[in-house]
């Protein structure tokens, strides 16, 4: 996960990444990453899975308040 952003990885430190995964694509094996519940929160245009989160309003509540970070 790159800067706490789910759904993204670090193309420096992992730029090896999407090789390894059709590497491991052509031998037949599955690639399998875990992502974890929580979603970054970013300014408005940084990250598209947080703004669509708080445009939907899809967060979780708790009493009322919006569970982010």
């Amino acid at each position: 996960m790159y800067s706490y952003r789910d759904f993204t990885f670090d193309h420096v430190r992992y730029k090896d990444l999407p090789d390894f995964v059709n590497e491991l694509h052509s031998k037949n094996i599955k690639y399998v990453p875990i992502i974890d519940a929580g979603i970054a929160m970013r300014e408005k245009g940084q990250y598209p899975a947080y703004d669509l989160g708080r445009e939907n309003d899809i967060f979780i509540k708790v009493d009322g308040k919006t569970l982010i970070g």
